[in-house]
């Protein structure tokens, strides 16, 4: 058996499409202009006018968003010991022991419509955990709760699994002929 900390696989995802950043920086770049632009035909000197503290406000709130967004990871290791998931700066560390787990199988999933996006998604018994991409590993648990995590390495990250059960001594995952439905 090996060391229960050596890590298998690891994985960390970003927030870094394209249209997540436009729905922040559009509105902060519009507020900016605005405000910039009714400032300038103020009389200098004096207290900012009530919308401009509101403005200036909203600003600050839009960058404290865009500053915890780009922390915002999706960190996913397989451990000798059980699987670990952690979206950090959003919801604490979980772990998985190999004993729950009863299948797992590589999948092309649509994240709008089978979870209603990205992040930690879906009911009790079938969550996903995903950032980006349609692709992922899919388990089933032994109490027949299911978990996606989404992965821009899913092949990878299931030969980890496949390694690190072997190891566990659990029985080995079969990662074809379950049909997940």
């Amino acid at each position: 058996m090996s060391d229960a900390g050596q890590v298998l696989f690891r994985e960390e995802q970003y927030f870094r499409q394209p249209w997540v950043w436009a729905f922040v920086l559009v509105p902060l770049a519009a507020i900016a202009c605005v405000l910039l632009w009714q400032l300038r035909a103020e009389p200098p000197g004096g207290a900012l006018p009530a919308w401009a503290v509101e403005l200036v406000w909203t600003e600050f709130v839009l960058l404290l968003v865009l500053g915890w967004l780009y922390k915002t990871r999706l960190v996913t290791e397989v451990r000798a010991d059980g699987l670990v998931l952690h979206f950090q700066w959003l919801w604490r560390r979980r772990w998985i022991p190999f004993t729950d787990i009863r299948d797992y199988r590589v999948v092309t999933y649509n994240p709008l419509r089978d979870y209603g996006g990205w992040g930690i998604r879906g009911l009790p018994g079938n969550m996903a955990y995903n950032v980006s991409g349609s692709r992922g590993v899919h388990l089933l648990f032994t109490d027949g709760a299911r978990l996606l995590i989404g992965s821009q390495r899913p092949a990878e990250l299931a030969r980890a699994l496949d390694m690190a059960m072997r190891a566990d001594a659990t029985p080995p995952a079969r990662t074809h002929g379950w049909t997940g439905e």
